[in-house]
């Protein structure tokens, strides 16, 4: 431990001057994610070799539990207060070694929980950790933090022997003992010296050195193996709890090795109950897996009249999907998941208010189909005789018929895709062949007769006018003048 140099107040002024920060309501909350961070890496890295390559294997999930935040710590230790870290680890330190003897290996779940396990134990070392604070002292602590943040790297350690903690509460009174002399003199730099002043600075290291030591002490009792280093069993029901949340880890991660091998070992601890089957149901469900939740929620209403919400719960999926369905013109599956709404809800009204829509828009687009499919055939068969005319010849009749088939596809809906699809390729082929039969109309100048003359475009009249006999123009302009005034 550093020696604590004596400033020109006396130790009573400083207590004093600090005890005016004490009224809280809340713990502080301490170290930024950066510095838990470098403290876990920093922790494997002064293990044992054998224990060093188990982690550092496992490096990335250690690392993502160490950057939990105070509210995700009171979600994973119910019974962490903020001020109870000894009790909190010992707990911990007894699941996790008995489930690494008992599963042989460390999962990523397990990484991940000694990444969380590393983070809690630095906060212990938090100068500012488990006082009752003022807004005064949240500022300092805040500012504290953060100006160490900012310091990351550039301060040394000291590693030391491992320790093996049989007994964790004197481990940590030793620890805390020391607390309050660093926090009162670190206090003091801020409000005396205006920041992050000298012995700051001097004692960063010391602070860094005890709390990488305790990390690496605490993953030391979990992973070491002999005689005399072990801690008791967990219970079942410590057991049950970590299995369930080992779970709801590997279905958010999409693990899908170790949520079979997970709920294997559910099995075969005799822990897979109704209750617990849900769980794992609903944890399928709170990913977003919908599918797997509800083949899962339908398996357990199968097999038991214990319904504990299950059948809320697919209501509220299916009517989702109903809507979604719906909103994507899905109209069939969108009516299947409301009478699904209905089989495990069947009073209510609003899904079967939406089933009547869904079933008259189902008919009103039937109808539609039915006339796309007629005007499609009608446009096909139109066609068919329009190539039999130009086949023999009759270059205005074909004209005709192609443009009377492609009147008909222009009534073709564009909700029914494939029918849009072919009516569109059929188009691209009655608009090659218009072309080709007005070419050879122009050709056919010798058997011109008046309505082939009317099918003509401007361009091809002014083209066959450079082809005819002065005599044919004049007696073709006649004959529309006499047209025009009849």
């Amino acid at each position: 431990m550093i020696r604590v140099p004596r400033p020109k107040w006396t130790m009573m002024a400083a207590v004093l001057m600090v005890a005016v920060l004490v009224q809280a309501e809340s713990p502080l909350w301490g170290w930024e994610r950066g510095m838990r961070r470098e403290m876990v890496r920093t922790a494997i890295r002064v293990l044992p070799d054998d224990m060093k390559v188990v982690l550092m294997e496992r490096e990335d999930e250690v690392v993502s539990g160490s950057s939990l935040e105070w509210d995700g710590f009171c979600r994973f230790y119910p019974v962490f207060d903020g001020t109870n870290i000894a009790e909190t680890v010992d707990s911990e330190l007894i699941l996790l070694s008995g489930l690494r003897r008992e599963l042989g290996e460390v999962t990523p779940y397990m990484a991940y929980r000694m990444g969380v396990l590393g983070s809690l134990v630095a906060e212990a070392v938090f100068p500012f950790m488990g006082w009752e604070e003022s807004e005064l002292a949240r500022e300092v602590a805040a500012r504290y933090a953060s100006d160490v943040e900012r310091r990351l790297g550039i301060f040394t350690y000291k590693v030391k022997e491992r320790r093996f903690m049989q007994y964790v509460e004197p481990y940590f009174n030793e620890i805390f003992k020391h607390m309050d002399i660093y926090r009162n003199f670190i206090a003091l730099d801020y409000l005396h010296n205006g920041g992050f002043g000298d012995y700051c600075r001097r004692s960063l290291g010391e602070l860094f050195t005890v709390s990488v030591n305790a990390i690496a002490d605490c993953w030391f009792t979990i992973l070491a193996r002999g005689d005399g280093l072990q801690k008791p069993l967990p219970t079942d029901f410590a057991k049950r709890r970590y299995l369930l949340a080992a779970m709801d880890y590997y279905i958010r991660n999409g693990d899908s090795r170790y949520v079979e091998a997970t709920e294997r070992r559910l099995y075969e601890k005799g822990f897979m109950d109704v209750q617990v089957r849900k769980r794992i149901a609903d944890l399928y469900y709170e990913a977003g897996r919908w599918d797997e939740a509800v083949e899962r929620y339908r398996k357990i209403l199968s097999e038991t009249a214990e319904d504990g919400g299950i059948k809320q719960r697919l209501v509220a999926y299916y009517r989702m999907l109903g809507s979604t369905l719906f909103d994507a013109g899905r109209l069939d599956e969108a009516n299947e998941a409301y009478r699904e709404v209905l089989r495990y809800a069947p009073g209510d009204e609003t899904a079967r208010q939406q089933r009547l829509l869904i079933m008259r828009m189902i008919e009103e687009r039937k109808s539609r189909r039915e006339q796309t499919q007629r005007l499609l055939a009608e446009a096909k068969e139109l066609f068919g005789m329009g190539e039999l005319r130009f086949g023999e010849g009759e270059y205005a009749e074909a004209i005709r018929m192609f443009r009377q088939a492609r009147s008909r596809l222009s009534g073709v809906d564009a909700q029914f895709p494939e029918e849009y699809q072919e009516a569109n390729s059929m188009l691209r082929k009655i608009e090659a062949r218009l072309v080709v039969s007005q070419e050879e109309l122009v050709k056919s100048l010798g058997v011109l007769d008046d309505y082939a003359w009317e099918l003509m475009s401007l361009s091809q009249v002014v083209q066959m006018s450079q082809r005819l006999s002065a005599a044919k123009v004049g007696e073709l302009m006649r004959k529309s003048y006499q047209d025009l005034n009849m």
